[in-house]
């Protein structure tokens, strides 16, 4: 069954009751706090018969679908208007002679600078902030989950944006200093029906002057407040 939602806590009993009356199947239990990917999720079928599958099962076997419980790591990763078009077709200014190869792939690949790795979490929640660069519109346009991330040599980064991501030689080679990038694979994109701006993020409490010209940690609390204004919802 795909949800194709974001799941928080405001919509945990709403969602329950909807996969309920479509698989016979419902949560038992009010919205629990992030531990893990590994955290057992109890349901219960409406026979009586329960089970605890993991957090990664559930969000697999819903998919799309991501579970913005309490907790949960959460980051901002910027990204140009050209890029976000090529990447999930998430700008307002469709490319349409720029396709990439990455739109073919359920799980693509953000690259940025190898100082990333220790901001980007696996399992985290990411939010995808479109930047002015290109007349870019300066707001939160997407969400997406973490699967991992790992580094990788300049070189090979340059083989795989080829496939999984679009960023062009010339971009990665320039990106830190050294001769590593930090690629994070991400899934079950969802584009927010309402992008969040610039202002809107500062109003939040989750945006500095640097205005996300890197990936930034982001709390809990961000993450739901931004989910909640932009509404995404799987469009692709």
């Amino acid at each position: 069954m795909a949800l194709g939602r974001a799941v928080t806590p405001d919509n945990w009993t709403s969602i329950s009751d909807s996969i309920r009356q479509r698989s016979k199947i419902s949560f038992l239990k009010e919205c629990p706090r992030f531990t893990g990917l590994a955290q057992p999720i109890a349901m219960q079928d409406d026979t009586g018969k329960s089970a605890a599958p993991s957090l990664a099962e559930i969000e697999r076997l819903l998919s799309p679908a991501l579970f913005v419980l309490p907790d949960r790591p959460a980051v901002v990763l910027p990204i140009t208007q050209a890029y976000a078009e090529e990447l999930f077709e998430g700008s307002s200014q469709p490319l349409l002679l720029a396709k990439r190869e990455a739109l073919l792939h359920s799980v693509r690949g953000y690259i940025g600078g190898p100082n990333t790795f220790s901001i980007i979490r696996e399992g985290a929640i990411a939010v995808f902030y479109e930047s002015s660069t290109g007349g870019g519109r300066s707001a939160a346009t997407a969400i997406a989950r973490i699967n991992r991330r790992y580094l990788m040599d300049k070189a090979s980064a340059s083989q795989y944006a080829a496939t999984k991501g679009v960023l062009d030689t010339r971009v990665i080679q320039g990106m830190g200093v050294g001769p590593q990038v930090c690629v994070s694979e991400f899934e079950d994109l969802m584009l927010f029906r309402k992008p969040v701006s610039l202002a809107a993020l500062r109003g939040i409490g989750c945006a500095d002057g640097a205005n996300f010209v890197t990936a930034r940690a982001i709390s809990t609390d961000h993450l739901l407040a931004i989910v909640k204004a932009g509404e995404p919802n799987d469009s692709l």
